[in-house]
């Protein structure tokens, strides 16, 4: 409980506009100082590493979901011809070292959501060394790329191409850096690398004019048609409206929504709660694909996913420059 009252705490700061919140994050900006100082002060000392092998990384600039695990699956899908070993660290998986994902064997409280929803499509490793991690996986897997779902700030490693996900409802938030905004570093410094910029969503922020590398946009799609279906729905991952407007988009109606916090592990009671509400009314429950391995296999029989695809503008091109 207290875990989701910070974490909606902290949302509030970093991306409304009220005035209280304005004036709480500047309240932070000293520990954004020494956040910063900190960060730079890493990136100084770190050694950096290079492998024979094309490295993409898939990253943002904001704490919190930006669309990355979508993009580097639709990246996967779009490159049918090469042998492509995924790397994410599995956040909030309890297991250490590196390790080979097998869905017959690990579960999300092992790995991580999204490690499940790679190890489905392409083999995938996690592991909280990046640098120990490539090597095990280009002696033993000889893949012909790797893709990083996040690392964008991991200086020890050299990546051929960054892909920086952006969410176009929610931008840079109130462009500050930790704790004080949602930034994970400097704003300016990004955009002037040889990195390619994806907006998801309708760029409400007008984020795309400052922008003047390479940039693309995307749009969520699903095959999904609610036909004014009336339905409850719960998510726990960093944009939890913009999931739930996805929804209306398609034409569902949502008697009820519930929000938790990103990565969130439900609890038995919280889950028979939300049945116990949709049977009310005998509504259908809906989640997002990150919620729905996370959830017990008892559990999935009550509730359905919502999967999405991305289509991404000038994917030719787009695919193009990360090969390039």
């Amino acid at each position: 409980m207290i875990y989701k009252i910070l974490n909606n705490f902290f949302l509030n700061i970093w991306y409304s506009k009220s005035l209280i919140y304005t004036f709480i994050s500047f309240i932070f900006l000293p520990f954004s100082i020494i956040y910063y100082i900190v960060f730079n002060i890493k990136n100084f000392f770190q050694k950096q590493y290079h492998f024979n092998i094309p490295i993409i990384c898939i990253g943002n600039l904001v704490v919190g979901g930006s669309g990355k695990t979508s993009v580097a699956l639709s990246i996967i899908k779009m490159l049918p011809d090469k042998k492509i070993v995924v790397l994410l660290k599995g956040y909030k998986g309890k297991l250490k070292g590196t390790i080979k994902v097998d869905q017959d064997k690990h579960l999300s409280i092992d790995v991580g959501d999204e490690a499940l929803l790679y190890s489905n499509k392409v083999t995938t490793f996690i592991c909280s060394n990046r640098k120990d991690a490539i090597d095990e996986i280009i002696e033993n897997e000889n893949p012909d790329l790797i893709i990083l779902d996040d690392g964008l700030q991991d200086n020890s490693i050299y990546k051929t191409k960054c892909v920086v996900t952006i969410n176009g409802r929610r931008g840079f938030g109130n462009k500050f850096l930790l704790p004080a905004g949602p930034l994970r570093e400097r704003i300016l410094p990004v955009l002037l690398k040889d990195y390619i910029f994806l907006i998801i969503g309708h760029d409400k922020t007008k984020i795309s004019s400052n922008l003047k590398n390479s940039f693309f946009k995307a749009e969520i799609l699903s095959e999904i048609d609610g036909n004014n279906r009336s339905i409850i729905a719960f998510s726990g991952i960093a944009d939890n409206d913009n999931f739930f407007k996805t929804l209306e988009n398609y034409r569902f109606k949502l008697t009820k929504k519930f929000s938790y916090p990103d990565h969130y592990n439900y609890s038995s009671s919280e889950i028979k709660n939300i049945i116990n509400e949709a049977n009310k009314n005998n509504n259908e429950i809906y989640t997002t694909s990150k919620d729905w391995v996370r959830l017990s296999d008892s559990q999935k029989k009550f509730i359905k996913q919502f999967p999405i695809d991305l289509d991404i503008k000038n994917k030719e091109v787009f695919i193009e420059k990360i090969l390039k």
